[in-house]
């Protein structure tokens, strides 16, 4: 069509870009988790700090212990009072998610929309 101005279609960049940004944010998510629970955990022998572990996988990422005794120090018993150690690394997440991850995020779409 002569005069017709061809616009592109800039979505699928827009997409790819805020899928490696989010894919970015998840895992420094999961890294500040992880070193916030460890530096949380209850120390005696530095068994719970040491077997604290992490995961990513694109868009999704886990933090995570196995040691038997966790649940006891970050909820405590009838005898014990609770040490929360995993629950402050999954707030300092939060808080990374919705400010540093989100001005990111327009950042890259922004960017990928020019």
């Amino acid at each position: 069509m002569a005069g017709a101005k061809i616009v592109h279609d800039r979505s699928g960049d827009v997409r790819q870009a805020l899928n490696r940004e989010l894919s970015r944010a998840v895992t420094n998510a999961v890294s500040v988790a992880h070193g916030v629970s460890s530096r949380e955990a209850p120390v005696d022998t530095g068994n719970l700090a040491n077997s604290i572990r992490s995961e990513t996988s694109g868009v999704t990422g886990e933090v995570f212990t196995d040691v038997h005794y966790a649940v006891h120090q970050e909820y405590g018993t009838a005898t014990h009072a609770a040490q929360p150690f995993m629950q402050p690394g999954a707030d300092a997440a939060k808080r990374y998610l919705s400010s540093d991850a989100v001005r990111d995020l327009r950042r890259a779409a922004e960017e990928a929309a020019r």
